[in-house]
């Protein structure tokens, strides 16, 4: 699976980082959308959440961001083994009496 350009984190060019922005999700590869996605998955099932948070779908027409930390293979592909999204989002608080408000951040 060939990502996007990656900058190197070690001297063995064998980890780096991508960056993925809305405008870029739409013109990625299949597989590595549906990676994507597969991680968001795994991330909503282990936060115990109903829905995943993170798919490419929900990155378009964000500010959001998405950083995929990559190992490259000794066959040279390249295998995520980290995401981190960040960007404005909207949380929502639980207050006293069971109500709920909504803050951006």
């Amino acid at each position: 699976m060939a990502l996007l350009e990656s900058v190197d984190l070690d001297t063995n060019n064998s980890i780096g980082i991508t960056i993925i922005n809305a405008s870029q999700a739409a013109s990625l590869d299949s597989r590595l959308q549906q990676e994507i996605n597969a991680l968001g998955l795994a991330s909503a099932r282990a936060q115990q959440l109903g829905a995943p948070i993170t798919s490419i779908a929900k990155l378009r027409g964000t500010d959001h961001r998405v950083y995929l930390l990559s190992h490259q293979l000794e066959d040279g592909e390249r295998r995520i083994i980290g995401l981190l999204k960040t960007g404005s989002k909207k949380l929502f608080l639980t207050v006293g009496g069971g109500g709920q408000r909504a803050s951006m951040l």
